[in-house]
């Protein structure tokens, strides 16, 4: 897995129309632009792609849109999760996944404010009846709960659970579960603002939100920081930083799909209660747009 599934990867923003629909003929503008800039997968309908918002059937009808319009350039991972596990399982179960998938994104439940253990299980009874294997998706300042170093541990052990999105930028955090949890076991940073740092510590690679504008750029750096040249990937991460840390002042996508519309790859338009950053941002975005 650690072969085909590494470095960089985009969560695609789910783009919409004017009527509040899915804006397909924009998905694959932005799907064909960022595969001829060297990224190795896709993230579909994870936050970044507003999947809260989707339904289910959209769901099935971005799965397959994505396949179609990718033709097996790149790897997909799909986002399936939620805070009820038996109807997290059977969506999985509704779906039928092409080849072309190689994982399923999960991320933890939210809400409910589940014990460790009751954490430990979800992951357990998803992965046993999922046919795709399975990457826990770890969000804290959205879930309002933090998986333990010691159950990420467990979890590593089972053979149908192959790795972790981290979204935190806690450094010691990153470190103990790349050296901690088991070989075959995956860690992609899910910050963009900390992805050079976790990939000094030893991780897989990243799951990137800016990447949607900017794929060749993050690209780039992160290939530097494969290659160990660390002084070219700070240069690349420097002109990023401005607009990383932007578009997430005002939260996720509506940073990014601010972004990009100015570039003309998608409206600016997202689903309630997300809605438009605010003027002032929107000013402050497009004087720092990287062109």
């Amino acid at each position: 897995m650690k072969s085909y599934l590494n470095k960089l990867g985009i969560a695609l923003v789910t783009p919409f129309d004017k009527n509040d629909n899915i804006d397909f003929i924009s998905l694959k503008k932005l799907i064909n632009n960022i595969i001829i800039n060297d990224i190795n997968f896709l993230v579909i309908a994870g936050t970044t792609g507003e999947s809260s918002s989707i339904s289910d059937y959209e769901k099935k009808k971005l799965f397959e849109f994505v396949s179609e319009t990718n033709n097996n350039r790149l790897k997909l991972i799909a986002h399936i999760g939620g805070n009820n596990t038996n109807k997290t399982i059977n969506e999985i179960k509704s779906i039928d996944f092409d080849k072309s998938y190689q994982a399923l994104l999960s991320v933890v439940p939210y809400y409910n404010i589940p014990s460790q253990n009751g954490i430990l299980n979800h992951y357990t009874k998803i992965s046993e009846n999922s046919l795709l294997p399975i990457i826990i998706y770890n969000v804290p300042n959205r879930t309002g709960i933090n998986i333990s170093i010691e159950t990420i541990i467990k979890l590593s052990k089972i053979d149908n659970i192959i790795g972790i999105k981290e979204s935190c930028n806690d450094t010691q955090r990153m470190y103990n579960i790349i050296n901690m949890t088991e070989k075959k076991f995956l860690f992609f940073s899910g910050d963009d603002i900390s992805s050079i740092f976790s990939i000094l510590l030893g991780a897989d690679g990243l799951i990137s939100v800016i990447g949607n504008a900017y794929p060749k750029l993050v690209s780039n750096m992160i290939t530097k920081c494969f290659e160990n040249n660390f002084i070219e990937a700070i240069k690349i991460y420097k002109k990023l930083f401005k607009i990383n840390t932007l578009i997430s002042k005002e939260g996720n996508p509506s940073g990014i799909k601010e972004i990009l519309h100015h570039l003309g790859i998608c409206k600016n338009i997202l689903r309630l209660p997300l809605t438009k950053v605010s003027t002032d941002l929107s000013k402050e975005i497009k004087s720092n747009l990287i062109i």
